[in-house]
């Protein structure tokens, strides 16, 4: 976490130094980048870095941190309902929220697509504790739907909400970095629910009327 002495910066300046990381951390990659690119990019002295930050991890974990509160507020709307509606009839909407995201702020789905593919293995840590909590988070959603009846009860929603947030920070994303339109990563989104919500199996029963 960012100390005190960063959260506490005048708007103006901590703006700059949040523009100089999303900079130099999408221009070179987390496992490339040294405190000297952060610190001339960000257009601060060295002593002043480690007045903000422990590590180059620490000002990494900070920009993910600011990317996030971005998002939420495109996705606030929706998690009020949640818990009152199918969680499946919000999803897809919470995926279009998430594409205008992406489209306002292209720079730091560049950051969070490249937080994945990191090898450094304290990056692989965070990522894995930030995934872990939403996936936790997820799981709640749908264990309300499951226990109202709309999930079938042999249905892991561990597993299930492992995979929708996997779908929807990864492969979204990853959609939105290699230049799909919106109607195509709307149409994957689709496409992709569809196969979640109603599975691959044919119905038996309705093939058996069809003769």
């Amino acid at each position: 976490m960012p100390r005190d002495t960063f959260t506490r910066l005048k708007a103006v300046k901590k703006r700059r130094v949040v523009n100089g990381l999303l900079d130099v951390f999408k221009r070179l990659g987390y496992d490339k980048t040294t405190v000297s690119d952060i610190v001339k990019a960000c257009g601060i002295p060295r002593g002043s870095f480690y007045q903000y930050f422990e590590s180059k991890e620490d000002a990494f974990m900070a920009l993910i941190d600011e990317a996030q509160a971005h998002k939420m507020v495109y996705l606030k709307p929706f998690l009020g309902r949640v818990g009152k509606e199918p969680f499946f009839d919000l999803y897809f909407p919470m995926i279009d929220a998430g594409i205008a995201f992406a489209e306002d702020y292209p720079d730091y789905v560049a950051v969070w697509v490249g937080f994945f593919s990191s090898r450094d293995p304290s990056v692989q840590t965070a990522w894995r504790s930030i995934e872990d909590r939403a996936v936790g988070i997820l799981k709640t959603y749908l264990d309300k739907d499951q226990a109202a009846g709309f999930i079938r009860k042999r249905v892991d929603t561990e597993a299930l909400a492992r995979l929708l947030y996997r779908f929807q920070s990864i492969d979204i994303m990853d959609a939105f970095l290699a230049g799909k339109s919106v109607d195509e990563m709307q149409t994957i989104a689709r496409r992709t629910i569809d196969i979640i919500r109603h599975g691959i199996e044919e119905d038996t029963d309705a093939k058996n009327t069809r003769v």
